[in-house]
Parts: structure tokens; sequence; C-alpha cells
């Protein structure tokens, strides 16, 4: 019973490592894509711009 109980609280302990890291990733990937999507704004405004 006793190892049971110690196996489950490392299990969760794992998850919340994992669902962690997933978390960091997303926030990471996230902040890297608004780069880019500001890049393309920045440059779509530009031509925009040129063309009037």
């Amino acid at each position: 019973m006793q190892l049971q109980r110690n196996r489950r609280g490392t299990t969760s302990i794992e998850y919340g490592l994992i669902a962690t890291l997933i978390g960091v990733a997303l926030i990471v990937s996230l902040s890297q894509l608004g780069g880019v999507v500001q890049v393309l704004y920045a440059a779509s405004e530009a031509m925009v711009a040129a063309a009037i």
C-alpha cells in the first residue's frame, strides 16, 4: 500500500513537469511567432503606403 502511494506522487510530479515544459515551449514559440507577424504587418504596411 505504501509503495503504491509513493508511486502516485511521483507520477503526478512527472506529469506536472511535462505540463510545465509544454507551457514554456508554447510561450517561447508564440513569442517568436509574434515577432514574425509583426514584421509581416510592417512589410504589408510599407507596400500599401508605396502603392498609394
